[in-house]
């Protein structure tokens, strides 16, 4: 199956955090992203995510699902020590609204 947009971006994403580039991951933040998550507590939840799984070595293609209006990116991520899942949540207009570094199976949150 062909990736979409958002799979592409997704996929930069991932590209973007193993080159350390957390301005550019930034720089597609919605607004209340852009407010909570500083560049410095980006780089800082991603070096946490590696010290417990490990070096990232390689990633999968994105799947997505859609949660209302919100599309949902899941990479599965293959690190040193063990997998785990990187999810980009994107608005319509294609700007990030969420990004969670997760262990694999964690359940998607139902939509109201």
């Amino acid at each position: 199956m062909p990736l979409t947009a958002l799979d592409t971006k997704a996929a930069a994403v991932v590209s973007q955090l193993n080159t350390k580039d957390f301005a550019a991951i930034r720089a597609q933040f919605d607004p209340t992203m852009m407010a909570t998550l500083s560049e410095a507590e980006l780089a800082n939840n991603w070096r946490t995510f590696q010290d417990d799984f490990g070096q990232f070595k390689s990633a999968e293609a994105p799947t997505h699902t859609n949660r209302g209006e919100l599309i949902v990116e899941q990479v599965t991520v293959h690190m040193a020590n063990r997998d785990g899942e990187v999810r980009v949540t994107y608005h319509p207009d294609q700007t990030i609204a969420g990004l969670f570094f997760l262990r694999p199976g964690v359940p998607l949150v139902p939509v109201p």
